[in-house]
């Protein structure tokens, strides 16, 4: 059985005066227990409407985004990742992450979700949340299937917490944009 949790983030732009959690983003969603987690913390919080994100097409990361999509009890506001055809064929198994991706806009799509695909250099704000996007692509890659990672991962840089998601991209990414999260 498979026992990696992956990646999750999930952003809130909490109303203090108010003691409620206004705008909510999940970037990534994990996957195995760990996506169950984040579906259950979601409910409990009585977040319906998150926006969602997958920061590249590896199962760690869209499993989790993939549940809440084609769960009934949410109504996500946008699905944002980077377009598929953005990312190079290097492998058979980067091409099926691809057909996984456009499965998963497919699904979004059919719900009504909007999908937003994302570049280096675009800006995403929610509220208070405020989302600079880098596209680690510095690098090229040849290889297996975790080899092209850099070359699709989106970064998130919210500068107002100086905090990075950075997918399976490695701090590199902010060594390269100059940017300076804090530990």
């Amino acid at each position: 059985k498979d026992q990696r949790l992956g990646d999750c983030t999930i952003i809130n732009d909490y109303i203090g005066e108010t003691n409620t959690i206004g705008n909510v983003d999940v970037v990534d969603g994990g996957c195995g227990k760990m996506a169950d987690r984040v579906i259950k913390r979601l409910k409990t919080l009585k977040i319906k409407s998150p926006y969602l994100h997958i920061t590249h097409p590896h199962y760690d990361h869209y499993f989790g985004i993939r549940k809440i999509i084609n769960d009934k009890w949410f109504t996500p506001k946008a699905l944002y990742c980077q377009d598929p055809n953005t990312i190079g064929d290097v492998s058979s198994d980067v091409k099926e992450n691809k057909r996984v991706l456009r499965t998963i806009i497919s699904e979004a799509t059919a719900r009504g979700i909007k999908v937003i695909y994302l570049k280096n250099g675009d800006t995403v704000q929610h509220g208070n949340i405020y989302i600079k996007v880098y596209r680690d692509n510095s690098v090229s890659y040849r290889g297996n299937s975790d080899a092209y990672l850099n070359d699709g991962s989106l970064c998130y840089w919210l500068s107002t917490l100086s905090y990075l998601t950075t997918g399976d991209a490695d701090l590199g990414c902010a060594n390269r944009y100059g940017l300076h999260p804090k530990s």
